[in-house]
């Protein structure tokens, strides 16, 4: 069992500027606008039994401690959690070993929890994801990456620093690299176009987690404006035959959207009806129908081919 209380009459209230923990904020509703200046109440928080108090240490003095403290806290009250991002992103930008691996981690949690955390933040994590370290760019293009799957617009303030990493040599940055052009050219393709060769060369990477991300870029590509990436329209057709099979379903699933949002402009359109006819919504995990209105989107532009 998971439960937030209050120790003391007060809890802790959030400040306007944004300041984290470091400045003795917090966030928990109704505390009186009187007691905020004084803030010296932290959030109790039991789980399973046992009580945990909110971060209260300074992040610099005891940064394990603290960073333990708020991946704690995320589980109860991500929202409170989400008030320290910038100590934790402190954190890992001076300290390294485990106490960037653990506040990296506390980090992944917030944004998978609630990722829109990072909105208000997006200037600090722009600013890790810009670092020379590759460690901490790493840790803040995931973070980005995670805001684009719910606020691309928000996660376009670091797009420079995404397009920037697409050919980066680790494939974690360049896989969140990906994830964040992904995310924002499916809304504003027009800001990634210069991506399109990019894509093509992921589709190709030795890595596999680099190439699914490749196929997973080019399906939200090709689905918002596929003249704007025609290399990327043709390198989907190899990525249907990967050795791997997450990059071959996405591939797949890319064509299809594809097809159903842009049949006319398909390049191979035989090639593609033959695909699609040998594939069932299942095998690649659509609803019930799409393939087939998909097909049938390809057949309509070429009446006269037998299947």
């Amino acid at each position: 069992m998971v439960r937030q209380n209050t120790s003391g009459d007060e809890a802790a209230a959030p400040t306007d500027d944004g300041v984290g923990a470091s400045s003795g904020s917090g966030r928990v509703a109704d505390a009186d606008p009187e007691d905020r200046a004084e803030d010296e109440g932290r959030p109790s928080i039991e789980v399973d039994g046992i009580d945990v108090e909110g971060p209260s240490v300074d992040p610099r003095e005891a940064p394990m401690e603290y960073v333990e403290s708020v991946t704690e806290l995320a589980v109860v009250d991500v929202v409170a959690a989400g008030d320290r991002v910038g100590d934790l992103l402190t954190v890992a930008r001076e300290f390294d070993g485990d106490v960037r691996t653990a506040a990296g981690e506390a980090l992944n949690l917030v944004g998978l929890l609630r990722p829109v955390e990072f909105d208000v933040w997006v200037e600090d994590v722009r600013a890790a994801a810009e670092a020379d370290d590759e460690e901490l760019a790493f840790l803040g293009l995931r973070a980005l990456a995670q805001l684009a799957g719910e606020r691309p617009q928000a996660a376009a303030a670091g797009l420079d620093v995404a397009l920037g990493n697409l050919t980066a040599p680790r494939p974690d940055l360049r896989k969140a690299a990906l994830s964040i052009v992904a995310e924002v050219g499916a809304v504003a393709p027009e800001r990634v176009r210069r991506a399109d060769r990019d894509v093509v060369e992921a589709l190709g990477a030795p890595a596999a987690e680099v190439r699914l991300a490749g196929a997973i870029a080019a399906a939200k590509l090709l689905g918002a404006d596929p003249a704007a990436f025609p290399r990327t329209a043709s390198a989907l057709f190899d990525a249907l035959d990967d050795d791997d099979p997450g990059v071959r379903e996405y591939a797949h699933t890319g064509l299809v959207h594809f097809a159903l949002e842009h049949p006319e402009q398909v390049p191979e359109k035989r090639r593609a009806i033959s695909v699609l006819a040998d594939v069932t919504d299942a095998d690649v995990g659509l609803r019930e129908g799409a393939t087939k209105e998909a097909l049938t989107s390809l057949l309509a532009l070429d009446p006269e081919y037998d299947l």
